[in-house]
């Protein structure tokens, strides 16, 4: 009896490993494999590999910066260039390669005058964000006094604030002013339209607020560029449920 065994058992392990190699081979299985973590990658470290070829490098200093594109100058640059582009499609004008094509029948001269109007109406945001970005740049107290006054019509000829809200706050600052570091720093106090706009609690403060600048601009191209914010407000505001939804 036990020679038979000990005959049939490398028998057995043969058949036990075919099952086993057949069982783990590629084909259907009879199972779901359970998801794995993603693994979480690490920061690879920046590194500059580089080699001087001519010059003196004796206290060479390198400098590396980095290009923030969502704030500051490069956001408001590319915030203004897509208004532009938009203004562009607005006027029905085709942007072909490096030139722009006037909408079929119109003049190149018409063209560009519609262009102008439509610029200008974007302004309609009043001259003080630009206004304070040079009384922030001044040298001394007689240049930031130079602008306020061109500012509000006083001074030698430039852009001048033709919105009545802007302009009062900056004869309040020209009436009682004192030294060169407090004249920028009530100037910088002045918030713009965008920056009350981005922090209006609500459809019915945004709307009062678009409604007391539109009726204290002067400036009839100006004043359409109002006019068109206020119907633009109008028609997204019945879409929408909150101020940051028009914000963005």
């Amino acid at each position: 009896m036990s020679n038979r065994f000990y005959k049939s058992f490398p028998f057995f392990v043969t058949l036990s490993l075919s099952i086993l190699v057949a069982a783990c081979s590629e084909g259907e299985r009879g199972f779901v494999p359970l998801p794995k973590d993603p693994e979480v990658e690490s920061p690879q470290p920046i590194v500059f590999d580089a080699a001087a070829v001519k010059g003196p490098l004796v206290n060479a200093e390198l400098r590396f910066y980095k290009v923030d594109l969502e704030n500051g100058p490069l956001k408001e640059l590319n915030l203004a260039t897509e208004a532009f582009y938009r203004t562009l499609e607005g006027l029905n004008i085709l942007v072909a390669e490096d030139a722009l094509a006037p909408p079929s029948g119109q003049s190149e001269a018409d063209t560009l005058a519609n262009i102008i109007v439509a610029i200008n109406q974007l302004g309609y945001t009043t001259e003080l964000g630009r206004l304070k970005a040079l009384v922030s740049t001044a040298n001394d107290l007689d240049e930031a006094v130079s602008l306020l006054e061109t500012a509000v019509g006083s001074g030698s000829s430039g852009v001048v604030e033709t919105n009545a809200l802007v302009r009062d706050q900056l004869e309040s600052i020209l009436a009682d002013y004192s030294t060169f570091e407090n004249t920028q720093r009530r100037v910088n106090e002045l918030e713009t339209f965008r920056e009350k706009a981005l922090s209006s609690n609500g459809f019915s403060a945004l709307s009062s607020l678009i409604s007391q600048y539109k009726d204290a601009e002067s400036d009839a191209i100006k004043l359409a560029g109002w006019a068109s914010l206020e119907a633009y407000f109008a028609a997204v505001s019945s879409s929408v449920t909150t101020v940051s939804d028009i914000r963005s």
